[in-house]
């Protein structure tokens, strides 16, 4: 079942992949414009007419970074799946993404 950003377990199937420091940087720091977070209320104020295949925040940025910056997400406009782009990551990563149910870009 593909992952959607509005799903209850979507963060946490993120920390399954990114660690429990994913998990940490969420609480203790002020969500800032690659976060999660950030890309969560921007779906839920998008304007779901708009024809674009990407969701992209107010500041124009298109996907949500890992821990650390690396392994990137990109939400789908029409409906907030979430994919995981395998050219920021490691193989292994990327099979873990697609097992726990994450589009593949």
């Amino acid at each position: 079942m593909t992952v959607k950003i509005t799903d209850p377990d979507a963060f946490e199937k993120m920390v399954a992949i990114e660690g429990e420091r994913y998990r940490e940087h969420r609480t203790t720091q002020t969500p800032d414009r690659h976060s999660f977070d950030i890309f969560l209320v921007a779906f839920q104020s998008r304007d779901p007419k708009e024809e674009t295949p990407w969701l992209s925040t107010s500041q124009g940025d298109e996907d949500i970074y890992g821990a650390g910056g690396w392994h990137r997400y990109m939400v789908r406009h029409v409906d907030g799946a979430l994919f995981f782009h395998s050219a920021f990551s490691y193989p292994e990563k990327t099979q873990k993404a697609k097992d726990a149910g994450f589009d593949i870009f």
